[in-house]
């Protein structure tokens, strides 16, 4: 494969979503077709990668990337998940074969895609739609739930609203969260990891309050009065006026589970915005539950436990899934176009020879 088709799939890859968009990938070119896959511990410490599966989340939706990039350019691409077991920070083995180059009707879509934080518009979602949505998912042992249900979208959109609480009440997710913001574009563009700002789409007299709310001392003072709790509640309506709340849910919580649920629910994100439709994760809360379905609580008081757990029993009700992992929650409809997008990093921090 000539060098410079590999760097534009890889291109391609790395314009995959990830948390605080900390981009935790590194390529060993090996030669003779072959590039290895590596996860960077160190890049996502946060409490919402236990067991690094936010990052293997994230690495799914970069090899889904992968995979289209590699057909528009005329090869099949093969992944090969943790060849050297679970331990390694090596996740796949990509093998590339030549092969006629194929249309992919979603490989414009690659570049296109980001997170919509604004208010959405409601839409008809038809089963045409979720149809469209679906295309092209590969049946890879994950389960794909769609509904437009209003009182499970009304559910699943004040438990996941329960993350900014926590976020607002612990000093250590505040501290974290505040940390990954950008304030300028010049900063966004210079660091290329975490929150730029406009990218959380708030109205202009919150984003001013926003330098004041990353003072811990203040937020403690807010904590008494309720304000995360007027925060959690209009985040719950803002993620209320989605048309549809989609989720993936996978069997058990091994790594290549969670790779495989990147790499479908990255194929319905290209195909919501293929559709011209706007896309949010709402997955927080569902990443720190993990940590403390584990048993890992150290971090947390009683009370968030109690919270996040009561939500993540709430969606898996919601969704006729209470014996599976929900592994991503997301909602879908038409806000517009965002203010802002994530910055990626140089393609050159990423490969190796």
């Amino acid at each position: 494969m000539d060098r410079a088709v590999l760097l534009k799939i890889i291109e391609a890859g790395i314009h995959a979503p990830s948390g605080e968009n900390c981009q935790p990938w590194r390529f060993e070119v090996r030669g003779d077709g072959e590039l290895a896959l590596y996860n960077i511990p160190e890049r996502d410490d946060s409490l919402y990668s236990w067991g690094q599966r936010a990052s293997y989340f994230a690495h799914g939706a970069l090899l889904e990337n992968m995979h289209i990039a590699a057909l528009h350019y005329g090869f099949d691409a093969r992944f090969v998940l943790f060849p050297e077991g679970h331990e390694s920070d090596r996740v796949a083995l990509i093998q590339f074969t030549g092969r006629e180059p194929k249309a992919e009707p979603l490989f414009e879509s690659i570049f296109k895609r980001t997170t919509n934080r604004k208010p959405y518009k409601k839409v008809d979602i038809t089963d045409e739609t979720k149809k469209w949505l679906t295309d092209g998912v590969a049946d890879d042992g994950v389960k794909i739930i769609l509904t437009t249900d209003k009182g499970a979208i009304k559910t699943v959109a004040n438990a996941a609203a329960s993350n900014e609480r926590v976020i607002f009440e612990n000093k250590l997710m505040h501290g974290f969260f505040f940390n990954h913001i950008n304030w300028t574009k010049q900063e966004d563009d210079e660091k290329s990891i975490g929150f730029y700002i406009d990218t959380l789409e708030l109205p202009p007299p919150v984003k001013v309050l926003f330098k004041l709310f990353r003072r811990w001392p203040v937020m403690r003072v807010l904590g008494v009065v309720g304000f995360p709790r007027f925060v959690a509640l209009g985040n719950g309506q803002l993620y209320a006026s989605g048309s549809l709340v989609g989720a993936i849910v996978i069997d058990d919580e091994t790594p290549e589970h969670f790779v495989q649920a990147g790499m479908t629910a990255q194929r319905i994100w290209l195909n919501t915005t293929k559709l011209g439709l706007s896309f949010q994760p709402l997955a927080g809360l569902i990443y720190l539950f993990l940590r403390v379905k584990h048993g890992d609580l150290a971090a947390f008081e009683h009370r968030h436990i109690h919270l996040m757990q009561k939500g993540y029993t709430s969606m898996q009700k919601a969704l006729g899934v209470e014996n599976k992992t929900i592994a991503f929650m997301f909602r879908i409809g038409d806000g517009g176009e965002p203010t802002a997008r994530a910055t990626r990093l140089d393609i050159n921090r990423f490969v190796g020879v």
